[in-house]
């Protein structure tokens, strides 16, 4: 869609990449990578060399920690805008 042409259904329209299908996907990657690296630091805890070991876990735990949260914040501003949009009375006519 060029940016000069006009949306009058009021939806925001996002692009492929920031899809609804495509945010569950990644969604449930970071959920199945927080799980392994969880696993990961309680294993490395129980080495006896955990300092060397327990560095990719913590790293790989608050990257997909970080994108969980902020591809749900997304997520949720999305719902919030078009739910509001649904409401007007633009719509119901």
């Amino acid at each position: 869609m060029k940016k000069d042409e006009k949306n009058f259904s009021g939806r925001i329209i996002p692009p492929w990449y920031d899809s609804d299908g495509l945010c569950f996907f990644i969604l449930y990657a970071m959920i199945l990578i927080f799980i392994f690296s969880v696993s990961g630091i309680f294993t490395a805890l129980k080495s006896d060399h955990f300092d060397l070991f327990i560095k990719i876990p913590v790293l790989l735990c608050t990257m997909s920690f970080y994108l969980i949260v902020s591809i749900l914040v997304r997520l949720i501003k999305r719902r919030k805008i078009n739910k509001s949009l649904s409401t007007l009375d633009f719509y119901r006519g």
